[in-house]
């Protein structure tokens, strides 16, 4: 098909193949992207990877509309059929892959007082999540965790928050070791009182009390979130239906042949 773009043929297909190239290019890691695309919308990607599915159905709808406009029609369940086989196999061997690579399910553990901070601080739970960002062998330098409460400990981890102590003998600011990511509703208390501005370049940063300080972090779904979670389970339960009527359609269609 890329060699058909340089042929005098035409047709919408071709616009198809070329967004295809161009999605595929921008997955490519060594791409200078600026930091205002990668703290964007665009960073919430994350795996720049995941772009390759849009290059499948890119793909597969610029090769039917090529072979529609050369008198080689496909039907429409020829057509479905193609592009979820391939995103199918893309999505399979992709996790496969990446599985044997990272080794990710005989690893999984809960954040714990003890392992907290070699967490955080390993590269491999933070920035390789951001293809797109420059890599570095740490999360938070020395100087950073030199500034932390030496009597900071985690108390309570829960699967969607967690709970932090410290003391302080001031009112001043302090950085917490915690990074924020873009797209995702946080709510942190301070000795049980809602905080609005503690967003200090994707790290916490509260204003403690003088004394012994309770901060509980807690992450909540948005309503993007939300919407697509719900849009996803509705379409594969339509794709479902639809199968399954077609299915049964064409059971009873062959019995009264």
């Amino acid at each position: 098909m890329t060699f058909q773009l340089f042929t005098k043929k035409t047709g919408s297909w071709k616009l198809w193949i070329l967004g295809s190239w161009i999605v595929f290019i921008s997955t490519f890691s060594w791409i200078p992207y600026s930091d205002q695309i990668i703290c964007g919308r665009f960073g919430n990607i994350q795996f720049l990877g995941r772009l390759d599915t849009w290059v499948i159905v890119f793909l597969i709808i610029g090769a039917i509309l090529y072979l529609n406009d050369y008198d080689q029609t496909i039907s429409k369940r020829t057509t479905f059929s193609v592009i979820t086989i391939f995103m199918l196999m893309t999505c399979i061997f992709g996790c496969v892959k990446y599985q044997k690579i990272k080794n990710d399910n005989p690893i999984r553990y809960y954040i714990t007082q003890k392992n907290y901070f070699d967490t955080i601080n390993n590269n491999g739970n933070s920035h390789t999540d951001y293809g797109i960002v420059k890599k570095r062998d740490f999360v938070f330098n020395r100087e950073f965790l030199d500034k932390v409460p030496r009597s900071f400990k985690v108390i309570e981890t829960r699967p969607n928050s967690l709970t932090l102590a410290f003391n302080s003998d001031n009112n001043n600011k302090v950085n917490l070791p915690f990074m924020l990511y873009n797209g995702v509703n946080y709510r942190i208390e301070v000795n049980g009182k809602n905080v609005n501005n503690f967003n200090s370049d994707q790290i916490v940063k509260v204003r403690p009390a003088i004394g012994k300080n309770i901060v509980t972090i807690s992450a909540f779904a948005n309503t993007v979130n939300k919407f697509t979670f719900a849009l996803s389970i509705i379409s594969i339960s339509v794709v479902i239906v639809l199968l399954v009527s077609g299915f049964i359609k064409n059971r009873r269609k062959s019995r009264f042949l």
